[in-house]
């Protein structure tokens, strides 16, 4: 039972929301369990209606599930808006300066004892995935990367030019060094570095907002020793990089919030590391910017126009980059197919559900915008590769049309072609690691680049069992399943409006948008795409529990 006190403290005002509210994504995470996990195993929803029995068993389950979800929410909710909670932060406010002086200045000691310490330890354990499968893995992405730097490919910002400036430097200064493996790994060491800066920062900023410390340990601990941040650790690719700036970039707009205030460490920070999101990811503009955007409405007016001219800076420079020193130095922009993967993928479903009834018309466009029609045979749910790479975009308007007249004979087969291209990111129906550990070099990297493993099969056999096997621990298993981090987003984005910190929301908004680009990405489940928000939400979930409840405007807001 609640206490009384708790439940005077949510206003009737959040009561009418927040129940109402709690039982409506609570029944929206039952019923996608339901259809996420029929799509997983079937690829239809077919099988789920073709049996009575089946259906009124996923109906009582979804009931359960909507139950015991929406109590918990709402539980969450209560919890969140004690007066003890915010007690606790009116007493400290109301401190008076020299206890202040004095509570700082231990925290500021204890915080160094404990970076240095957990410095020490996560070194000590990404070290063994950096050493054991030295000089470290790639996949497909990666070798194009190296050939694009270094001349073997033409420059496209199909895969982000940043990236590929970084990754090809670190490679040519530790080449020149020692070796061509050196330079391999050298990335691996740096996205190392950033990681270990990124995860104490997020510590400190929790400690500043006066977390229990344990809490703090618990989210290093679980970025330190789950294994799927090891093997992003030895992976020499882009997302972990970009993750780990968009987990700097969130931290940062949360610490805004709560002090209230836009500090000149803090203009600095998110200027560069808002403008590194944007290039170390296609879609990472799309993550940042309405963050920033938003941000500019939750400070006072004074700090209004810094917010702003952040914003109009990383947008300028991003755009001066991609629309103007991009074509000028002959780079080529990204292909259209890769937006719109998720509207062939429909087109393909369509034509195989639906044979008889393609007009010769519509047949004709496709042929013209396909290598040809015997294309669409390639169909697969779950990957839009095998149909997008044969997208010649030929006439693009007429393909256009042509998907939507099919639109709207049969909405639904749309519908049920995006629900079965995004499964695994709607709902913890399917693990997947994404990084992995590579044994044998692409011909390219070997002979061309000069890369070989210098360790034992055995080493990397070891890493290889640690890193699968994380996904075969009961209930664990859980994390790696990026649909699980969809739901604590969300969930954890109702409790923090359902208490009244409406402010609050803003640090969601990066992960929100990512997990929108997941779901028309090429795959139906896949973790690196995913990581962004991933790595996000651990420093989600506590900030909805430190955040300052949204006060009555004053005078100088």
């Amino acid at each position: 039972m609640f206490q009384k006190e708790s439940l005077k403290e949510l206003n009737k005002k959040n009561m009418l929301i927040c129940i109402p509210f709690a039982i409506v994504l609570s029944a929206f995470f039952a019923l996608s369990y339901i259809l996420m996990g029929q799509y997983r195993d079937h690829n239809t929803l077919a099988v789920l209606f073709s049996s009575s029995t089946e259906l009124i068993k996923s109906i009582l389950k979804g009931i359960v599930f909507t139950i015991a979800l929406s109590i918990t929410f709402i539980g969450l909710t209560v919890f969140n808006t004690t007066k003890k909670a915010r007690a606790n932060d009116e007493n400290v406010d109301n401190e008076s300066s020299d206890i202040k002086d004095k509570r700082n200045k231990k925290k500021k000691l204890t915080g160094i004892i404990i970076v240095s310490i957990s410095s020490i330890i996560m070194i000590a354990s990404f070290t063994p995935w950096l050493l054991m499968n030295y000089p470290g893995s790639a996949n497909p992405d990666t070798e194009l990367q190296f050939k694009i730097f270094l001349g073997d490919s033409d420059w496209t910002n199909w895969q982000p030019v940043v990236s590929t400036l970084i990754m090809g430097s670190l490679f040519s200064i530790g080449r020149s060094i020692v070796d061509a493996n050196f330079g391999f790994f050298l990335y691996n060491a740096v996205q190392t570095i950033v990681a270990i800066v990124v995860f104490n920062y997020l510590f400190l900023t929790l400690r500043k907002m006066r977390l229990p410390i344990a809490v703090g340990f618990i989210i290093l601990a679980f970025y330190t020793f789950w294994p799927l941040f090891g093997g992003y650790s030895q992976w020499v690719e882009k997302d972990y990089l970009f993750a780990l700036f968009m987990l700097w970039d969130t931290i940062i707009i949360a610490d805004i919030i709560y002090d209230k205030k836009v500090s000149t460490k803090n203009i600095i920070l998110l200027l560069v590391v808002s403008i590194l999101c944007t290039f170390l990811r296609n879609n990472g503009v799309h993550a940042i910017l309405p963050a920033l955007v938003c941000l500019v409405f939750a400070v006072k007016k004074i700090d209004r126009i810094k917010v702003i001219a952040i914003a109009a800076t990383v947008l300028l420079i991003f755009e001066c980059a991609t629309r103007i020193a991009y074509p000028a130095l002959g780079i080529d922009k990204t292909s259209i197919s890769e937006t719109i993967g998720f509207m062939l993928q429909q087109t393909a479903r369509y034509v195989n559900t639906y044979p008889n009834e393609v007009t010769e018309e519509e047949k004709a466009v496709l042929i013209q915008n396909f290598q040809s029609y015997d294309t669409f045979n390639n169909y697969d749910p779950t990957i839009n590769d095998p149909v997008k790479i044969y997208y010649n975009h030929s006439t693009p308007k007429e393909y256009f049309t042509t998907w939507f007249k099919m639109f709207l004979k049969h909405p639904f087969i749309y519908v049920d072609s995006y629900l079965n291209g995004s499964f695994g990111y709607l709902a913890p129906v399917k693990t997947d690691t994404g990084a992995y550990i590579m044994t044998q070099y692409p011909t390219y990297m070997e002979e061309t680049m000069g890369l070989h493993h210098t360790v034992s099969r055995e080493s990397q056999e070891k890493l290889i069992k640690r890193l699968n096997g994380s996904s075969d621990i009961p209930i664990l298993r859980l994390l790696n399943m990026p649909g699980l981090y969809t739901w604590l987003l969300l969930g954890s984005l109702f409790v923090a409006i359902a208490s009244g910190k409406k402010k609050a929301a803003i640090p969601f908004i990066p992960g929100l948008i990512t997990i929108a680009v997941c779901t028309v990405s090429p795959l139906a489940c896949a973790m690196r795409y995913a990581f962004g928000y991933v790595i996000c939400v651990p420093f989600l979930l506590a900030w909805i529990f430190v955040s300052r409840k949204d006060k009555q405007k004053s005078s100088d807001e």
